[in-house]
């Protein structure tokens, strides 16, 4: 790719970050807004997401104002490494294991099991061990390497979300026996929900590993990480603003 394109490619994605970013802002006012009494860990939760959100976009766009000032005179500094990019990388790697262990703790409450969500608490903290893996062969220059270790912290990370929307969707259909019928239409609700993240999830999340491993020779990837962690985080927070999924998710999932 030539460096025009992947500049053009690189302000495309962050255009696309920065409009997510103002979704996430959205939806974290009108969570605060519409459940001013829910639990404090809910609320730490959801201010965090947004707080590392802000971060890894903040540092995203300084590193593309830096590209995009000096590109076009040095085509070199396509392929260097900012310290921005780092701190960005780091914020956006917290902010996945947040929403992981918090799917996976809802997990848990649903299915009152501890087996399986052990095994993906294990999973995913050795999916963002490989992230942080990565960050330091990013700083030592290692791009090879790099791109290998990322690349399979992306597929295991899209792995570990399908594991937990399948479980959990599992989880709510065995539920739904026995119940009023009430009760059936809500869980069932819940369960579209949960269709929902499982395609979002899964979907952007391979995406996101094939458009790394095609185009890994460019600083493209960036804006590739910038969105799909924003899709994660906008229908997490979409969850948690519907009313008929903040009924069950207030009072007895939190």
């Amino acid at each position: 790719m030539s460096t025009l394109a992947a500049l053009g490619s690189l302000e495309l994605s962050v255009l696309l970050s920065v409009f997510l970013l103002g979704v996430v802002t959205m939806q974290t006012y009108t969570f605060f807004t519409r459940f001013p009494k829910d639990r404090w860990p809910l609320k730490a939760l959801v201010a965090s997401l947004w707080i590392f959100e802000l971060l890894h976009a903040g540092f995203v766009i300084s590193f593309l104002y830096c590209v995009t000032i000096s590109a076009l005179v040095r085509p070199s500094s396509m392929t260097k490494i900012a310290s921005s990019i780092i701190v960005a990388l780091f914020a956006h790697g917290l902010n996945n294991v947040l929403l992981q262990f918090a799917l996976i703790y809802r997990l848990y409450i649903i299915t009152q099991r501890r087996l399986f969500p052990v095994f993906l608490a294990i999973a995913s903290s050795i999916s963002v061990g490989t992230f942080f893996i990565s960050l330091v062969l990013l700083i030592d220059g290692k791009s090879r390497q790099f791109s290998i270790i990322l690349s399979l912290y992306l597929l295991l990370s899209a792995a570990i979300y399908f594991s937990i929307t399948a479980a959990t969707f599992h989880a709510l259909r065995t539920s739904r026996k026995d119940k009023s019928e009430n009760t059936q239409r809500i869980v069932f609700r819940l369960m579209l929900w949960t269709s929902l993240h499982a395609t979002v999830f899964t979907g952007t999340g391979i995406a996101s590993a094939v458009l790394f491993i095609v185009q890994s020779d460019s600083f493209l990837w960036v804006g590739i990480l910038s969105v799909s962690q924003q899709f994660f985080s906008i229908s997490f927070l979409a969850s948690q603003i519907s009313f008929f999924v903040s009924v069950v998710c207030k009072l007895i999932l939190w």
